[in-house]
């Protein structure tokens, strides 16, 4: 009986551990590239996301949301971040553990690594999939992690987060290289069977042609 109990009673007092706050927030310009700029930061400060409402008319975003995680909503490292991308904290106030927030996204520049034929990049280690700006490269190759198997889950889209072509695999590979479609300006990586197998992250660089 007092194994079933604890049984019972365990799982109540992780969800009882979590802490929820309501979320409002209005972005005047940006479009959806502001929208992924915002649930990126708040995965970065390490809450979730539940949806209630999203509404887009071309001029601006209202997202209604409650967001949870182990840790309280840090506002002011979730508006730094948000700067570090051009989108800008013009009102915020909080009320009963509800906060409102509006932002300026009309000019965003998005703070991710650009894959040039100069430099390429480390994909970090991480929960969700990887972001890269690909716009002055022609063809993409990359590398599977020392340890660890790699399953190929790419998507390239163009500037308004449109998808322009996906590869998506379920035999490991070590090695992938493809050209980028006209319009290409950023790269999404990640792993099909999850991001939690992969021991570190894949190395991506940029050429001239197809190896």
């Amino acid at each position: 009986m007092k194994a079933f109990y604890w049984l019972v009673v365990f799982p109540w007092l992780l969800i009882a551990s979590e802490h929820q706050n309501r979320v409002d927030i209005r972005l005047i310009g940006g479009g959806i590239l502001s929208t992924k700029i915002v649930y990126q930061a708040l995965n970065t400060v390490g809450q979730r996301v539940g949806m209630l409402r999203y509404e887009n008319d071309g001029e601006s975003v209202e997202m209604e949301m409650v967001v949870s995680g182990t840790k309280p909503f840090d506002p002011k490292y979730f508006t730094d971040i948000l700067r570090e991308n051009g989108v800008i904290l013009t009102k915020g106030t909080i009320r009963n553990k509800r906060w409102n927030m509006e932002f300026n996204a009309a000019v965003i520049q998005w703070n991710i690594p650009a894959i040039t034929l100069n430099e390429g990049a480390q994909m970090e280690k991480s929960l969700t999939a990887n972001w890269f700006v690909v716009n002055q490269s022609r063809v993409i190759s990359i590398d599977a992690p020392y340890s660890g198997k790699w399953y190929p889950e790419v998507a390239v889209l163009d500037s308004s987060l449109h998808v322009l072509s996906s590869i998506r695999e379920f035999a490991s590979r070590e090695r992938l290289s493809f050209s980028l479609p006209e319009d290409a300006m950023y790269l999404k990586v990640s792993n099909t069977n999850g991001m939690k197998l992969l021991k570190e992250g894949v190395w991506i660089e940029a050429s001239d042609s197809e190896q």
